[in-house]
């Protein structure tokens, strides 16, 4: 019994002491009175860091801010409705043959593995994108995982003029071969 109460005493006894060694620099009326108070305290303050240095990076200078302001929207609207249009009329063409049971669909790039193809990736993951939101504003349910669901792929190859891009969407049997494949033509942003 005796054991136990010096026990908690001296429990009392130093969490007393060690909460009066807790004092605040915050109403202190400079910087060097505060860092000549904290200089002199050996106890340490715990996770408060109590210095003047800013914790985050400082904001970005104005020629950036200024830089960074997109003026000319129209081009960002019209590579947008570009890139939709295509990816709903594909969609729309191949909805005869994409499963209505639920089924889900594994959307994948068809590359021929030719340096060209190097130079569309851009191109590859916009459709990418702009398809995965078709198909999903559609109720078409998507994986990633390999070899699972209806297997689907989607080719860019450039025509001979210039911002004209044709566009392939194909359904693949187990082994990766086409079974159904529907092509449209598109302009596309540069």
């Amino acid at each position: 019994m005796v054991i136990r109460r010096s026990f908690s005493l001296s429990f009392i006894l130093i969490t007393v002491f060690a909460l009066s060694a807790c004092t605040t620099v915050d109403d202190l009326p400079d910087d060097a009175v505060r860092k000549t108070m904290l200089s002199t305290q050996s106890i340490p303050k715990g996770y408060r860091y109590q210095d003047s240095t800013p914790l985050s990076s400082p904001a970005p200078s104005t020629p950036w801010v200024k830089s960074a302001v997109i003026s000319n929207t129209d081009k960002i609207t019209s590579s947008t409705a570009a890139w939709q249009g295509a990816a709903y009329e594909l969609v729309d063409q191949m909805t005869l043959v994409l499963p209505k049971d639920g089924t889900a669909l594994n959307l994948m790039p068809k590359r021929t593995d030719t340096p060209y193809d190097s130079l569309l990736s851009p191109y590859y993951t916009s459709l990418d994108h702009y398809l995965r939101q078709v198909l999903q504003q559609q109720g078409y349910t998507l994986t990633t995982l390999p070899n699972a669901g209806t297997q689907i792929a989607y080719h860019i190859k450039r025509k001979k003029q210039a911002p004209l891009y044709e566009l392939e969407l194909m359904t693949l049997d187990p082994k990766g071969n086409a079974i159904h494949t529907e092509t449209v033509t598109a302009a596309l942003p540069e």
